[in-house]
C-alpha cells in the first residue's frame, strides 16, 4: 500500500515537470519563473508517535509521513526578503500513518511553510522551516468503539511543524533534502479529550527547480528602505478575538470565548517589533472548573467570568504576515481554576492600511487552552 502511494506521487512529479517544460516558452510563464523559481518535492518522513503523557503511553509506535510540497524561492525583489537572506516559501501535502490502524489511524494535513536561512554554500543551505495548518485525523476518541483513544477528540485539528533541513544541488536543478524536527497535532480543546500528538520525524527526499535554485549575491535594499529598517517607532495596536472550546474532566461543557487586547508597540526593524499589553478574557470555564456543583456550573456575574493579564512579546514580520509569541501572566482571576502563566503564539496577516485578522493558540505551560480567531487595527506614531 505504501509502495503504491509513493508510485502515484511520484507519478504527479514527473507529470508537473512534463507539462511546465511543455509551457516552457511561454512568455508570461518564463517571467514568472525567472522572477520566483519555483520546485516541487517529495520527502519520506519516518517517525514515531512520542507518548508525552502516561496517560497516552498505548498510542507510541513507529510511523510513516509522505510530504508532496510546492515550493517558491525568494530572490530579494522585496525588501523583506533581502532581510531574511532569500527565504523559502512552501505549502505541504503530508500523509501520515501512526501505525496503529485502529487507534490512532491516519492523518491528512496541508501546511504552509517559511523557511529562515541559516547558513548558506556555495550549492547547499541549511535553514530553519516552521509551518502551520490544518490536519484530518481518521481516528479518535470514541466511548464506543475507540474508548482507549484519549488523545485526539476532534477529526479536524490543526498541525504544527518545526524542521530543520539541509539542501544540497545534486545536478542542475535537482538537490537532495535531509532534515529531523517535529509534527504535532492539537484540536485547541475545541472538543476532548486533547492531549495531543507529538511526531518527532527524520526526512529525506528530492526536490526539482525549474530555474537554478540558488542565488549568491543576496541584493541590497535601497536607501529608502535601509532607512526604514532603521527606523525606531512606538506604536499601538489592539483587536477582538472569538473560540469556542470545550472544558471538563468527567462531563465535557462547551464554552465561547471572548477576548479584548490593547498593545504598545515597539518597532526596532521591519522584521521585528517588541508588545506588551493588557488582556481581558471572558471565560466561564474558570467557574465552572472551580465549582463542584455540576449544577450550577456556569455565573451570571460578570466579574465571576473575567480574567485579566498583562502580556510581553515579540512579533516577528515577514511581508504582511507577522507571528507573534507572547507570554502572559494573570492579575485577575477570582477562580484558580489554571495556572497564572499563559502563552499566546499565532499569525495575523495585515489586509489594508492597519487592519489585520489572525489566528492565535492561547496555552498554559503547553497545555492548550483555546483557538482564538482575531481582527483588529495597528498604527505607529509618525
Amino acid at each position: 500500500m505504501l509502495k503504491r502511494r509513493g508510485v502515484i506521487l511520484l507519478s504527479i512529479i514527473f507529470a508537473f515537470i512534463s507539462v511546465v517544460k511543455a509551457q516552457d516558452r511561454s512568455r508570461f510563464l518564463y517571467h514568472f519563473i525567472h522572477e520566483a523559481p519555483l520546485g516541487i518535492a517529495f520527502n519520506d518522513l519516518p517517525g514515531f508517535i512520542w507518548a508525552h503523557s502516561d496517560k497516552n503511553k498505548n498510542i507510541y509506535g513507529p510511523g510513516n509521513s509522505f510530504e508532496l510540497q510546492l515550493i517558491k524561492k525568494t530572490n530579494g525583489n522585496r525588501p523583506w526578503e533581502i532581510k531574511y537572506k532569500l527565504p523559502r516559501i512552501s505549502v505541504s501535502f503530508l500523509y501520515t500513518d501512526f501505525g496503529k490502524p485502529n487507534l490512532t489511524g491516519k492523518a491528512y494535513s496541508i501546511i504552509p511553510q517559511f523557511e529562515f536561512g541559516i547558513i548558506r554554500k556555495q550549492n547547499a543551505e541549511f535553514n530553519f522551516k516552521l509551518g502551520t495548518g490544518l490536519g484530518y485525523l481518521t481516528k479518535i476518541f470514541d466511548a464506543q468503539d475507540n474508548y482507549k483513544n484519549i488523545t485526539i477528540g476532534s477529526p479536524l485539528n490543526l498541525s504544527f511543524q518545526a524542521m530543520l533541513v539541509y539542501h544540497q544541488r545534486l545536478y542542475k536543478n535537482i538537490e537532495l533534502n535531509a532534515g529531523l524536527g517535529l509534527m504535532h497535532f492539537s484540536s485547541g480543546n475545541i472538543r476532548l479529550p486533547n492531549l495531543g500528538i507529538n511526531y518527532p520525524s527524520a526526512s529525506v527526499g528530492l526536490s526539482y527547480f525549474l530555474s537554478n535554485p540558488y542565488i549568491r549575491q543576496i541584493p541590497v535594499m535601497d536607501s529608502m528602505n535601509q532607512k526604514f529598517d532603521t527606523e525606531k517607532k512606538w506604536g499601538y495596536y489592539f483587536f477582538g478575538g472569538w473560540a469556542y472550546k470545550e472544558q471538563g474532566n468527567e462531563r465535557f461543557r462547551r464554552f465561547d470565548v471572548f477576548t479584548i487586547s490593547s498593545n504598545f508597540q515597539y518597532r526596532i526593524s521591519m522584521r521585528s517589533t517588541w508588545l506588551t499589553g493588557v488582556d481581558i478574557f471572558y471565560d466561564k470555564s474558570f467557574f465552572y472548573l472551580s465549582t463542584p456543583d455540576l449544577q450550577n456550573y456556569t455565573s451570571a456575574r460578570l466579574k465571576d467570568n473575567l480574567q485579566v493579564g498583562i502580556t510581553v512579546g515579540h512579533e516577528l514580520k515577514a511581508g504582511r504576515v507577522s507571528m507573534i509569541t507572547q507570554l502572559g501572566a494573570y492579575t485577575y482571576y477570582p477562580y484558580k481554576a489554571k495556572k497564572a502563566i499563559y502563552q499566546r503564539i499565532g499569525l495575523k496577516t495585515e489586509i489594508y492600511k492597519g487592519f489585520f485578522i489572525g489566528s492565535f493558540l492561547k496555552t498554559h505551560f503547553m497545555q492548550a487552552d483555546f483557538v482564538e480567531w482575531i481582527a483588529g487595527y495597528q498604527f505607529y506614531h509618525k
